[in-house]
């Protein structure tokens, strides 16, 4: 079974036919397969003896079934890869959607588990989807609510032991920024020597749009707002990386520290701790180049 992703080409790894001689001869062998056999299972069009062999249509071509991860993705996929199925009328392609699930437990922190635990019931773990349950959430005591809240939002020293060290020079630098950043949300109020250079700040990457809106933001004195981003780029995605330096130049400037902070190293157990974390939560897929909603 094989799980499609991100339609874009840069996430389609391709290889040079020179190159899959190489890496893939045993493989080849196992499972009694020419080198020319090999290479016309993963060519999008078998007979193109110039095109390199893509691990997309191996993949798809050596399996039995097919899915994408939501609705949206499953008919951009039966478009992007329909010619593997050249008979086929594309709402025909054989690639299902299966909609991305979320284990609810693994992305809520344990002490909002249990005031869940508490005033929901075990429904919450068993039912997720259950909105009746849900609305019960409106009975839990906004004190008690913000109380437990606050308590994981310290996650500085967590965050430490979860950036790996010697990941290079921004891993070196990772402890000192946290600590800064831990700071700032210990006090949930910007510290005076931290208001002025805030009120200056005159590009505010990113911002809120609409007229007024993104003014005061990061500086505001009563509810000051940090943003913390955390992801990878494709290694061939430009675009990508060039927007993660720009978030990580960002917040090395005098004004934004402790306001703006980019965690490397990506993973599930950053995750994990940045969602039991933060107030607010976005979703912002682009359509049609997401295979998915994705948190950010």
């Amino acid at each position: 079974m094989f799980t499609t992703h991100t339609p874009v080409a840069a996430a389609t790894t391709c290889s040079p036919p020179n190159l899959v001689q190489k890496v893939m001869t045993p493989f080849r062998d196992k499972i009694g397969l020419t080198h020319a056999e090999l290479l016309e299972l993963g060519r999008l069009h078998p007979e193109d003896a110039t095109s390199p062999l893509s691990m997309t249509v191996l993949a798809i071509r050596l399996s039995d079934r097919y899915n994408a991860v939501s609705a949206l993705h499953g008919r951009v996929a039966r478009g992007m890869w329909r010619n593997i199925w050249p008979e086929a009328h594309e709402e025909d392609v054989p690639i299902r959607a299966i909609t991305n699930g979320v284990h609810t437990p693994t992305w809520v922190s344990r002490e909002i588990a249990g005031l869940f635990d508490r005033y929901l019931g075990p429904r919450w773990r068993e039912e997720p989807p259950t909105s009746e349950m849900w609305n019960r959430v409106d009975d839990i005591p906004d004190a008690e609510l913000w109380r437990v809240h606050e308590r994981p939002a310290p996650a500085a020293g967590r965050l430490r032991a979860a950036s790996p060290a010697g990941a290079g020079r921004a891993s070196r630098r990772t402890p000192r920024l946290l600590t800064e950043m831990d700071e700032a949300l210990r006090s949930r109020r910007a510290h005076d020597r931290l208001r002025a250079p805030l009120r200056r700040v005159q590009a505010r990457p990113p911002r809120a749009r609409g007229r007024g809106a993104h003014r005061h933001v990061l500086a505001n004195r009563d509810r000051p707002v940090q943003i913390i981003f955390s992801g990878k780029a494709h290694p061939r995605d430009e675009a990508g990386k060039a927007i993660i330096r720009q978030i990580v130049q960002a917040t090395r400037r005098l004004e934004l520290r402790g306001r703006v902070a980019f965690l490397e190293d990506y993973g599930m157990g950053i995750a994990r701790l940045l969602v039991g974390g933060v107030d607010v939560w976005l979703n912002n897929p682009r359509r049609p180049l997401e295979a998915s909603a994705r948190a950010a």
